[in-house]
């Protein structure tokens, strides 16, 4: 029986125009599932709600977006973070920052 990874076959890409776009600005869980090599991501959105007789709005944080990815979909987003990072480190919109605690000399994004 031939391996699963000598068997990979070159998918074409199908565009979805009518899929849309969820906006999140944050993650409320990131959980890798050892077993199954999946990594479960949840994406949430702040919602404001006026509050009768204040000024201050009230704030609830709800989930967006559920995504499960396969290994190989882990490797892809990983690879491409970080040459998105790079990228916008080197454009000056995120700094290197050296990690005082961090024994082996690498650095994380600011």
């Amino acid at each position: 029986m031939a391996d699963k990874k000598d068997n990979k076959a070159t998918a074409t890409y199908i565009p979805r125009p009518e899929l849309g776009d969820t906006f999140a600005d944050g993650v409320a869980g990131f959980v890798f599932d050892g077993q199954s090599r999946t990594l479960r991501l949840e994406f949430t959105a702040r919602r404001y709600h006026a509050q009768e007789g204040t000024q201050e709005a009230a704030v609830t944080t709800t989930p967006v977006s559920r995504i499960v990815l396969s290994q190989d979909a882990i490797a892809a987003l990983v690879n491409a973070v970080n040459a998105t990072s790079e990228s916008l480190v080197k454009a000056g919109v995120l700094q290197r920052r050296e990690s005082a605690s961090n024994a082996e000399g690498t650095s994380a994004l600011n």
